[in-house]
C-alpha cells in the first residue's frame, strides 16, 4: 500500500483515506493527540519537508522538501515512517468506531 503525507496542509493518507491531523477540526471524540504525534513524527525527516511518499512493499522512502530536492529511503533508514503508517490506521479506526457509533444513534 502507497501512503503519503503532505507537511503543509498536515494530510496523511492512502488510496483508501485522507485524514487532516489539525486538531481543532477534529470530529468530536477524537484523541487531540493524534494532532500532536503527527508533528512529532514529522519533524523526525529532514528539514524543510513537503511531501513523503511510502510504498510499503518496497518499503522505499521518498522524502521531498520545499525546494524540490529528493531524499530517498528505507524503512530499517528511516523507522518513523512506521510511526506515521501505525498513526494513520489508529486514526482510522477510532474515526471509523465513531462514525458507527453516530449511525446507531
Amino acid at each position: 500500500m502507497k501512503y503519503f503525507v503532505n507537511t503543509e496542509e498536515k494530510i496523511l493518507g492512502n488510496h483508501d483515506a485522507v485524514f487532516w491531523f489539525v486538531a481543532d477540526t477534529f470530529q468530536d471524540g477524537l484523541d487531540k493527540n493524534f494532532a500532536f504525534i503527527y508533528d512529532t513524527c514529522v519533524q523526525e525527516f529532514h528539514d524543510n519537508l513537503h511531501t513523503i511518499d511510502y510504498d510499503d512493499e518496497t518499503g522505499i522512502i521518498v522524502e521531498i522538501d520545499h525546494d524540490g530536492t529528493n531524499f530517498v529511503s528505507t524503512l530499517d533508514e528511516t523507522p518513523q515512517m512506521q510511526k506515521l503508517v501505525d498513526l494513520f490506521h489508529n486514526f482510522k479506526e477510532q474515526k471509523e468506531t465513531l462514525d458507527e457509533e453516530e449511525k446507531s444513534r
